[in-house]
């Protein structure tokens, strides 16, 4: 903010001095009047209103090697760590403004882990302070996530190790925990301050999987009878922010069908999703191929960052991304994708 300078003219006032004694009167016409004081005053200029990129900026600007270096995790979970990425990714975190950025023990199969994620907290509002976001958990691994709140910053950490004495490590991988998230707040402060990118009127918009199951059923795709899978939790605390914005549905729809039979299809949507595209069809092994209405459609890997998973057909669509995994069939699910990308291509 700039600071006003007021300057004002100095005003000297000149008098005649009249020396000796005498009773005449003073000449009015020898009476000198005061100048009017004048004042320069300058005028604030206004601050530019800064110019926010519409794509968003990410936490720690999407950098995972920003957060921890590989060898710090591994100080800190006290084994060998390194990242577990998938190998490619749809963005939806950083979407958000956010980042999340997993590890994994290189010594023996989780043999211990720490995630993170960083959003802006109104991206985190939603999920934030509620229900399975902070707390240990024992079974293989011990886990222990917490979460705080910094400076328009919402951090959550997840600490895991193998389970050698159950109960009794719950401390220990708590501090853990809470040593990580304390670093990672002071760490994102040095980093420009995140912020979601503007949705746009053509980015796909429905409000959980039980909506696009509905839909899905009135545009032809799924049959009549069909119904949302509700054997499936939300996921991990971040998995529900992006959820809870309809940035990354995952959905698995049941039918039990007029013979009895259950019959199960999954899909998922990445509403705004098209821009990382590229890098699903850049992967080594990722096959083209042509789906009617789709900008571009690729077969694959699959997104699980640990096993690897089922591949995934994925197809680009305006400003979105739409995904089926692949099964027995791939022929058979190239077929659902065509249908999806129909129904959705006016959504």
């Amino acid at each position: 903010m700039r600071r006003l300078v007021l300057r004002s003219a100095a005003v000297i006032l000149a008098a005649s001095l009249l020396a000796g004694c005498t009773s005449a009167a003073p000449d009015a016409g020898s009476v000198t009047s005061s100048p009017t004081p004048s004042r320069n005053v300058a005028t604030p200029t206004p601050s530019p209103t800064p110019t926010l990129d519409p794509e968003g900026v990410a936490a720690f600007e999407g950098d995972c090697t920003a957060v921890f270096t590989d060898a710090e995790v591994s100080e800190l979970l006290g084994v060998a760590m390194a990242p577990l990425r998938a190998r490619w990714s749809p963005d939806a975190d950083g979407r958000l403004g956010g980042v999340e950025c997993w590890w994994g023990s290189t010594e023996s199969y989780m043999g211990g882990e720490l995630m993170v994620s960083v959003y802006p907290t109104d991206s985190a509002a939603p999920v934030a302070g509620g229900a399975g976001t902070s707390g240990c958990t024992v079974a293989y691994l011990v886990q222990c996530a917490t979460e705080r709140t910094d400076d328009g910053l919402w951090v959550w950490v997840r600490a895991g190790t193998i389970s050698t004495t159950g109960a009794e490590q719950l401390g220990e991988v708590t501090a853990i925990a809470d040593a990580a998230a304390a670093t990672v707040a002071e760490r994102a402060a040095q980093f420009p301050p995140p912020y979601a990118a503007t949705r746009t009127a053509d980015w796909w918009s429905f409000a959980d999987c039980a909506d696009v199951v509905q839909y899905l059923v009135s545009a032809g795709v799924l049959t009549p009878t069909s119904r949302l899978d509700g054997r499936f939790g939300q996921g991990s605390a971040p998995a529900r922010v992006t959820s809870h914005h309809g940035l990354f549905l995952w959905c698995t729809a049941v039918d039990d069908g007029s013979d009895g039979h259950l019959s199960s299809t999954s899909f998922a949507l990445w509403p705004g999703g098209a821009p990382d595209f590229p890098q699903a069809a850049a992967v080594a092994l990722s096959e083209p191929f042509d789906v009617p209405g789709a900008d571009a459609a690729v077969h694959a890997p699959g997104l699980d960052a640990l096993e690897g998973g089922n591949s995934l057909l994925v197809a680009a669509v305006g400003p979105n991304l739409v995904g089926v995994p692949v099964g027995i069939s791939e022929e058979e699910h190239k077929g659902f994708l065509g249908s999806l990308v129909g129904a959705l291509r006016g959504r």
